[in-house]
């Protein structure tokens, strides 16, 4: 499926157009407003808006590791694993309930690597917060994967503008609430470096609003 696109003298065929999205989702001063929607591209039939915002969803960010050796047959180009003091790749997993976007509501988990420069040499880190100074600094890059999806539209729309490896689990499971979230996401056909389709990741994940570790973040800087 190829997209093509059009400037903004091409309205969307359903309401709301552009420019009532822009008055309902970009007050004063917000980043929308900053950085609006400038056009349109027809994907899997459907003409939606171009660039993707997000203007309502809920985040949980697992930060956690894995086999170096594992991460790095994974790696396309210069890159190798950022790793901690225990010799292993740091990963994050992230798990998104998008609730409003130019694509509609879907569900979604990005496996992301945290990695470093082949030519660079990075000391291993102490605790997973150091990612996020390491990020800011273009000391360390965050490296997306893969990603899987509820809904394909997002999915279609990721692949073909955004050039990101997207697939469709439409038995994905995520819920908030609670002070909580929980979650279940599952392999697809056609993946890449992937096992057959069946179980991926799932789990059940109690989110303690006076432990969040802010002093850790604050060391991070």
């Amino acid at each position: 499926m190829r997209a093509a696109y059009s400037d903004t003298t091409q309205s969307m065929p359903s309401a709301p157009t552009l420019e009532q999205l822009a008055a309902k989702k970009h007050p004063e001063g917000s980043i929308f407003n900053a950085f609006p929607a400038i056009g349109t591209a027809v994907v899997d039939g459907t003409t939606t808006a171009i660039p993707y915002h997000n203007y309502d969803s809920e985040l949980v960010i697992i930060w956690g590791s894995a086999s170096a050796e594992w991460v790095q047959e994974r790696l396309v180009g210069p890159w190798k694993p950022l790793l901690g003091k225990d010799g292993r790749a740091q990963v994050a997993l992230y798990v998104f309930d998008y609730k409003d976007t130019v694509v509609n509501p879907y569900k979604e988990l990005i496996l992301v690597f945290s990695t470093v420069h082949a030519s660079k040499s990075v000391a291993p880190i102490s605790f997973a917060h150091q990612q996020m100074q390491l990020f800011d600094d273009k000391v360390a890059y965050p490296y997306v994967y893969k990603l899987w999806l509820s809904q394909q539209l997002p999915v279609t729309y990721g692949r073909e503008l955004l050039g990101c490896d997207k697939y469709l689990d439409p038995a994905i499971k995520v819920e908030f609430g609670n002070g909580g979230v929980s979650f279940e996401f599952h392999h697809v056909g056609k993946e890449v470096n992937a096992p057959p389709a069946g179980p991926l990741f799932s789990g059940k994940l109690k989110l303690k609003a006076d432990n969040m570790h802010l002093m850790s973040l604050v060391g991070a800087y």
